[in-house]
């Protein structure tokens, strides 16, 4: 099968252009790059268009056209995503003690105590995270297929 990016299927059935989800520091630097150049310019240059392109790990594999369900997130959107979950589900030092709807061999389960917040940005300064990711995402783009996670145990 030949492949045919999403751009130029659109283009060629005469369909408009997408917007891309970017983070708000990408799209001020872009609004700021791109001020002085007229929209229908923008709308041809294809560096522009190949800048945003690289934000998004995309397969050959099929022409993505879902807009609603399931589409291909941004690479810094998809990590702020993961990075807020990971936040949202750590119990708050406010919260302590932490009673958990779980028995184990009859005792009531429950965290006395922990700063897990803190415990995770310890834990992402000490493996350089933003770095690690880089160095994974320039070994997928070789073609290698790596990926790092995270999790936390309470004893």
């Amino acid at each position: 099968m030949a492949s045919v990016s999403k751009r130029q299927f659109l283009r060629t059935i005469g369909g408009a252009g997408a917007a891309a989800i970017l983070t708000l520091a990408t799209w001020q630097r872009l609004f700021a790059e791109t001020a002085a150049i007229a929209p229908a310019d923008l709308a041809k240059d294809d560096g522009f268009w190949e800048s945003i392109r690289k934000r998004f790990v995309v397969t050959p594999d099929f022409v993505q056209l879902e807009n609603g369900y399931y589409s291909l997130t941004a690479e810094p959107v998809l990590d702020s995503y993961i990075n807020h979950v990971r936040r949202i589900n750590a119990v708050r030092v406010d919260e302590m003690p932490f009673k958990r709807p779980l028995e184990a061999l009859g005792e009531e389960i429950h965290f006395d105590s922990g700063d897990y917040h803190a415990l995770l940005d310890i834990t992402l300064k000490h493996v350089d995270w933003a770095k690690l990711n880089e160095e994974l995402a320039a070994r997928r783009k070789q073609g290698e297929m790596v990926g790092v996670g995270l999790a936390m145990n309470i004893m």
